[in-house]
């Protein structure tokens, strides 16, 4: 069942019509499905297929193996995991979604012992989640109540595997804001759906397979939306549209090639300026002029919108390219507190504001913007206790970034790389490895300009990790042919280079059409 009417329009009754139509995993790259065989799968109502490859989409490129001493394959043992988007936990607009087959035991039926991530035999979620918000699901249709269960149980997995832990009452805060997202509407929940399939497939290692299968579910689900926009409605409607349409581009960017997340950035750019312009909390003065405020926007708890601002500063900057929206930068960030984007991803929200501000000098003319002013801004960030490290990280690499306009072998660039390479060392590897701990920015802009090629076959190995490019934002390995182009031209034998290089070699390695 797709829609049923209700007043002349068209409403979601459930997902299945969006993640259950069965499609065919292509296991050896024929074309003709695993052994020639079509093997239907569903996103919904069965486990994964298991695949041979840990990461979807092969790079477009042949290592030029000029770094002998690193393993130019990605780990064929590694397991993708993901890092939990809550951006589509933070939308609005339908109705009751129907939860996936696999999980339709209904919340009064007892535990299922054959799934070990069964919400029972995990955690006492009455109990993590405190007892107002108990007292809400308890007002909930079973189906509803079993859907919010199963995404809790899968973000208490997540937080069993990162490394950067957020503390106690941020945590009972985060699970407060899933909790009331996923009450908001059904195209909220169609979303969070959608982006649950997506991490559970990177938690148990099996992205590979669910990547064409989670697409098509993405395009159904932006045709539901389309339907639904054509039967005119009204003005609150359209926000929640406008969110759904903002959800479904950000669950395309994370599963296309990273190349084309910068085209659909530019694509959803109208939807989120509509968004952002007719929220007055979003700009710089509620009273003032409509403007695009990245720290408001940052912080808001409208996670997609924080999403797609995240999204449009880390492809700028690994892809020395315009930002799409032009943000307004001098508006300060509220009061520190560890935001989901900001825990999910790592990017402390002072630094993404740094960031634009980068962004935008730098794609202007490639000359440094005021390194002083920003410096300031960086030194006055106090992280939180416990963050130190991966703060640290980000306030080294935007360092280099207000330098793009000196050249390489400026004092100040060297000791940020040096900065960054000890903290790369700090920050142990574990087995399993821990899913945010996400420097794939910080081993791009560090590995271009460092000149030993010991920490450059480092930082080429980890950007090829399949492990770690199924948690970033953007698949470092397919950057890692610019940085082949750099270190073989401008940067080669150890030379000094400026960003203008970097840009020169992107465009050669790895051209994309704007």
């Amino acid at each position: 069942m797709h829609t049923s009417k209700i007043g002349g329009k068209s409403v979601i009754r459930s997902v299945e019509s969006i993640t259950q139509v069965p499609i065919y995993v292509d296991k050896d790259n024929s074309g003709l499905g695993y052994g020639h065989q079509q093997l239907p799968t569903s996103v919904t109502s069965q486990r994964p297929i298991v695949s041979s490859q840990v990461f979807s989409e092969a790079p477009l490129y042949r290592p030029t193996g000029y770094i002998t001493s690193v393993d130019d394959q990605s780990d064929s043992a590694s397991t993708t995991s993901p890092s939990l988007s809550l951006a589509a936990i933070n939308n609005s607009s339908w109705d009751v979604p129907t939860p996936p087959s696999s999980f339709d035991s209904s919340s009064e039926s007892g535990e299922n012992p054959s799934d070990p991530f069964h919400v029972s035999n995990r955690h006492n979620f009455d109990f993590l989640i405190g007892a107002r918000t108990a007292q809400t699901l308890s007002t909930l249709s079973p189906n509803t109540r079993q859907l919010i269960y199963h995404v809790l149980d899968l973000y208490e997995r997540v937080l069993d595997s990162v490394y950067f832990r957020p503390k106690g009452h941020q945590v009972a805060r985060i699970r407060e804001m899933v909790v009331t997202r996923l009450q908001a509407s059904s195209i909220t929940r169609c979303a969070v759906l959608l982006v649950v399939r997506m991490v559970e497939s990177m938690l148990n290692g099996e992205s590979h397979d669910h990547r064409l299968t989670l697409k098509q579910s993405v395009e159904r689900f932006e045709r539901q939306l389309l339907r639904v926009k054509a039967q005119h409605p009204n003005p609150l409607e359209v926000q929640d549209l406008l969110n759904g349409f903002l959800e479904a581009a950000f669950l395309k960017m994370r599963i296309s090639n990273g190349y084309h997340a910068y085209q659909l950035l530019q694509n959803t750019a109208p939807t989120f300026l509509e968004i952002v312009y007719a929220d007055p909390n979003l700009w710089p003065d509620p009273n003032g002029p409509p403007m695009a405020c990245i720290s408001k926007i940052a912080a808001s708890t409208r996670f997609e919108l924080g999403h797609f601002a995240l999204m449009d500063n880390i492809c700028s900057m690994a892809y020395g390219l315009p930002q799409v929206v032009d943000y307004e930068t001098a508006t300060p960030c509220p009061a520190p507190d560890v935001h989901p984007i900001e825990w999910v991803h790592c990017c402390p929200l002072e630094f993404q504001v740094c960031i634009a501000q980068m962004n935008k000098s730098c794609a202007k003319s490639y000359v440094a913007p005021d390194w002083r002013a920003i410096e300031h801004r960086l030194l006055a960030y106090k992280a939180p206790l416990g963050d130190m490290d991966n703060a640290e990280s980000w306030k080294t690499i935007a360092r280099l970034a207000a330098v793009c306009g000196v050249s390489s072998d400026d004092a100040r660039v060297q000791s940020a790389v040096r900065q960054t390479f000890q903290l790369f060392k700090m920050v142990k590897r574990e087995e399993p490895p821990k899913v945010n701990v996400h420097f794939m920015i910080q081993y791009l802009i560090a590995g271009a300009c460092t000149r030993s090629e010991k920490q450059r076959a480092f930082v080429r190995e980890r950007l090829l990790n399949a492990y770690d490019n199924a948690c970033w934002m953007l698949p470092g390995c397919e950057l890692v042919p610019v940085l082949d182009h750099l270190w073989h031209g401008a940067a080669a034998n150890g030379r000094s280079f400026k960003w203008s290089d970097y840009i020169t070699s992107r465009q050669v390695a790895l051209p994309i059409p704007i």
